[in-house]
């Protein structure tokens, strides 16, 4: 008997270590983004099809796996009730962009409750309301929207100057699109492969571009981050059933 409980507790103990090694391995995809990072905010964007939600959605899962905190905000509505039940904070917040501003700016007021925000995907509320707009300064509006989405955004991950900025540490994702799903003009004032919002990128820290590699199987290039050079690929993910496997190139 004594040697049934020394065994039992031998392997108690086995898959206590087998279960602490699976959450520290489950994080290391998110660390890497978010070591590239900072306490800033991410952007991801790419043209439709192109595994952007699939890949944040297991960020946030695996965010939650290893301890974070994270508020899930959907616009499109795509996501499968199974993974929807997957996410711990989860609200879907629709095409309205002036719901989407009141609801990211409450979040960034109640930043302390989270450590992650996602929001998925910041361009299609914009899309809905861009292509009615026939003026300039119509267009011009949605800018201007864009940028207190994403300053507001920016302000949930690192803090605020006078409050918390310097001691919080979070980190914001956007999912957006490229120019070419908006830009309804003969002459779009912007590359077709950039993402929509032009000056306002110089606000995210880092922003990808998910593009196809193979079937199921998609690469993220840079368009904008620290250290690294624009147009390099710095991972390729693969969609499978359960589950996405990241294989790094940096």
């Amino acid at each position: 008997m004594e040697e049934i409980k020394k065994e039992f507790g031998r392997q108690a103990g086995v898959q206590q270590e087998k279960e602490k090694q699976i959450k520290i391995n489950f994080g290391e995809n998110l660390r890497k983004f978010w070591d590239l990072t900072g306490n800033h905010l991410m952007e991801i964007y790419g043209q439709y099809g192109t595994g952007k939600s699939r890949l944040v959605h297991y960020l946030a899962v695996e965010a939650q796996n290893a301890g974070y905190k994270v508020i899930y905000l959907d616009t499109e509505g795509g996501l499968s009730e199974e993974h929807i039940s997957m996410l711990n904070d989860y609200e879907y917040i629709g095409d309205e962009l002036d719901d989407l501003m009141k609801r990211v700016y409450s979040i960034k007021e109640q930043r302390h409750n989270w450590d992650i925000l996602i929001v998925d995907s910041i361009g299609h509320p914009v899309y809905v309301h861009y292509v009615q707009m026939r003026s300039m300064q119509e267009q011009l509006k949605s800018y201007q929207k864009l940028a207190a989405l994403f300053r507001d955004m920016v302000r949930f991950a690192r803090g605020e100057k006078g409050k918390d900025y310097g001691k919080r540490k979070g980190l914001a994702i956007a999912v957006n699109h490229t120019v070419s799903e908006f830009a309804k003009m003969a002459k779009p004032p912007e590359h077709p492969l950039w993402p929509f919002g032009g000056q306002i990128h110089r606000v995210p820290k880092l922003i990808l571009r998910s593009e196809p590699a193979d079937t199921n199987t998609f690469k993220l290039i840079t368009f904008k981050a620290r250290n690294l050079p624009r147009e390099k690929e710095i991972c390729r993910f693969t969609i499978g059933s359960k589950n996405i496997k990241i294989q790094w190139g940096i």
